[in-house]
């Protein structure tokens, strides 16, 4: 597996290759979506740290420093800057609360390994 050396990088690779625009298509929902990058990533490290926790702190990252800005600004952010076709704007979902849970997801599959 092709491991990403920078935060912007594995945002892209997690939005862009996860929920592309035919997510739907390849799993059936958002947390079999998450679920299948912590398979794929599995025991993956990048300079001696999971690349599974890179990934963690990256969304946590972006969480933190745009949680002054509205949920609909966030959900563009991931879209425009890191290619994700998911959004839970329309059925009201926060983008600051949903990258908690991704984060939070990804992160008890670490805890399992």
């Amino acid at each position: 597996m092709i491991h990403f050396a920078t935060r912007d990088e594995r945002l892209r690779q997690f939005f862009g290759a996860y929920f592309n625009q035919d997510w739907e298509l390849d799993d059936p929902d958002v947390p079999s979506v998450v679920d299948r990058y912590a398979r794929d990533y599995e025991g993956d490290e990048l300079d001696g740290e999971s690349v599974i926790g890179l990934l963690v702190k990256d969304l946590r990252w972006l969480v933190e420093t745009n949680k002054e800005i509205p949920s609909t600004d966030l959900w563009n952010i991931t879209f425009d800057e890191y290619g994700s076709y998911y959004t839970g704007e329309f059925t009201g979902e926060d983008a600051h609360q949903w990258l908690q849970w991704v984060a939070r997801r990804l992160e008890n599959h670490l805890n399992k390994q």
